[in-house]
């Protein structure tokens, strides 16, 4: 939460994503993404930190839900990032779901049953 915008978009761009988990103590805190970074003028990039930005209300997932349980969430919602959080501790990142991650493995799945 206390990277500057611009050291986030930095590590965005870097690893070519969209968004970011933002961590504190080694916790779940919120997200940072690229639309979220690009409402901020360039030239404030540097002072503006993440917290300023980040978004707080969360909609997640549990690494028990199915995968169609996700993307619902995620078209309900309008998300396309979906941190999946331990349901004993919700601050407990435990990874993010995205469209394409879905996308592919149910076209993995359907590429496994036309070869059956």
């Amino acid at each position: 939460p206390d990277m500057t915008v611009l050291e986030a978009s930095n590590i965005l761009k870097s690893n070519r994503i969209d968004a970011l988990p933002v961590m504190k103590d080694g916790l779940l805190v919120g997200i940072v993404a690229t639309l979220d970074i690009a409402q901020v003028p360039p030239p404030k990039r540097g002072e503006v930190k993440v917290e300023d930005i980040m978004t707080r209300n969360l909609i997640v997932a549990y690494p028990d839900e199915s995968l169609f349980e996700a993307l619902s969430k995620m078209t309900r919602h309008d998300v396309s990032h979906l941190p999946v959080v331990s349901r004993e501790n919700p601050r407990e990142l435990l990874g993010i779901l995205t469209p394409s991650d879905i996308s592919r493995l149910y076209s993995l799945e359907i590429h496994m049953m036309e070869e059956k």
